[in-house]
């Protein structure tokens, strides 16, 4: 009878196994590594992220402007907004973006469909 594995072929694999444990401890360490790397940076590069986001929509806004230009860019920036009407000529635009409990907002004060103030917030 034909076997599949000599005897010779067995005690070479017996050989091998520290090397081969070593090698998947190695490979289990940097996986780890890659790991505790990952899970702490993907929530920071999504705070950092809506921060850059944000800033630059309200550095963009111009006191002065229509309160209708102010929609449309912040639709067109693919950022999360609300307008809030006192009056059917003033109120607030909040335009914001974040991760979890990380929120930056934009709020747009306008008064006769005119921005006349801005600010930046940070919701920790």
């Amino acid at each position: 009878m034909i076997s599949l594995f000599d005897e010779k072929q067995d005690s070479d694999r017996g050989a091998n196994q520290p090397y081969r444990k070593s090698r998947r401890r190695l490979i289990n360490i940097c996986c780890l590594l890659l790991m505790s790397c990952l899970i702490p940076g993907y929530p920071l590069f999504k705070m950092y992220r809506a921060r850059n986001q944000v800033q630059s929509f309200c550095s963009q806004t111009i006191i002065g402007m229509s309160a209708g230009e102010v929609e449309t860019m912040a639709g067109k920036a693919d950022l999360n907004f609300k307008v809030i009407r006192n009056t059917s000529d003033s109120g607030y635009i909040v335009v914001w973006e974040g991760w979890a409990y990380a929120r930056w907002f934009c709020t747009v004060g306008y008064v006769r469909g005119k921005v006349v103030r801005k600010e930046i917030n940070f919701l920790d």
